[in-house]
């Protein structure tokens, strides 16, 4: 078995294990016959990957879940093998069962496995389903969405030297600063709705002012792309019992087409950007939107009163 861009995929892991990322699950699939690729990954749990997985694929992928009464250990990763119900019989499934003990080889190299999991369909790909696997107690187990915790707040520890992660591949680089902290302080100023940030092209770790504007989400979404994750501080005006009052957000687009391993990465990138623009200017709340109808004022205005 080979990984395609193996140094990728570490990375891509070392996202997935590290308590600061929000990332909750990663998934591969066969770039050919003896070649795992890693597809996709998500911060939406066992829903979120679940919508992932066709009826004729082959996918492997390791889902992050948090265990309830393991104090020391609380973050456990399940290996779940999809072979979907159309998949043929043949070689491609008796492929696929080899292949399966080499890739827990290649991923312990990087975190536990706790235990693995192959629903047989998409109805029995359950947090009860994954718990008897995991812990054989089906009240031991929750996803970490369902949980509604913060991850940080959450793991104690994943593996025993696991707490601090490789943080010099996520350190992210943020390209002429006072530009940035110009447009920021324009928006808290009301001169504009909102300052765009995203990454240089070419470059994995390095954001930038792509530019500021007016015109509402509508204008905004105009300037988003399709494949690659922005960081934008917007303003609201929120009416709240009498009054309007005035919100910033920092919304986060992930679009369509991002690859896999930007999407790991930006999620301790978002946190590192976060950090210091909040030293600059407050704002309230973040936001992620995954698709344009995840940009309707409504969807935003509805967080922002909740």
């Amino acid at each position: 078995l080979k990984i395609a861009e193996e140094e990728s995929v570490r990375e891509a892991l070392d996202q997935l294990r590290h308590h600061e990322s929000p990332l909750n699950w990663v998934m591969f699939g066969y770039q050919d016959r003896d070649t795992l690729e890693m597809l996709n990954a998500g911060e939406g749990g066992l829903e979120d990957l679940k919508e992932q997985l066709g009826e004729g694929d082959i996918r492997f992928a390791v889902l992050e879940c948090v265990v309830t009464g393991d104090t020391y250990n609380s973050i456990k990763f399940v290996l779940v093998t999809w072979i979907g119900n159309e998949v043929p019989p043949g070689l491609a499934k008796a492929r696929a069962a080899g292949h399966r003990k080499e890739l827990v080889t290649f991923l312990t190299e990087s975190l536990a496995i706790a235990a693995e999991f192959q629903p047989s369909s998409k109805a029995e790909f359950t947090s009860k389903d994954v718990s008897s696997s995991l812990t054989k107690m089906a009240a031991g187990y929750q996803d970490t969405i369902s949980t509604g915790q913060k991850k940080e707040s959450r793991q104690v520890m994943s593996r025993s030297h696991a707490t601090s992660g490789d943080r010099s591949k996520s350190q992210l680089k943020i390209d002429d600063e006072q530009a940035i902290a110009d447009a920021l302080l324009s928006v808290h100023r009301g001169e504009h709705e909102w300052a765009h940030i995203t990454y240089v092209a070419g470059k994995k770790d390095e954001v930038y002012l792509k530019g500021t504007g007016s015109g509402g989400l509508e204008k905004l979404r105009e300037e988003l792309p399709e494949n690659n994750v922005s960081f934008c501080l917007v303003t609201f005006e929120v009416t709240e019992t009498t009054s309007t009052v005035t919100k910033y957000v920092l919304l986060t687009w992930v679009g369509e087409y991002t690859p896999p391993l930007q999407k790991a990465r930006s999620g301790p990138h978002r946190s590192e950007l976060a950090d210091w623009i909040i030293s600059i200017v407050p704002f309230h709340s973040h936001y992620q939107a995954n698709e344009a109808d995840d940009l309707e004022l409504e969807k935003v205005l509805f967080k922002l009163r909740s």
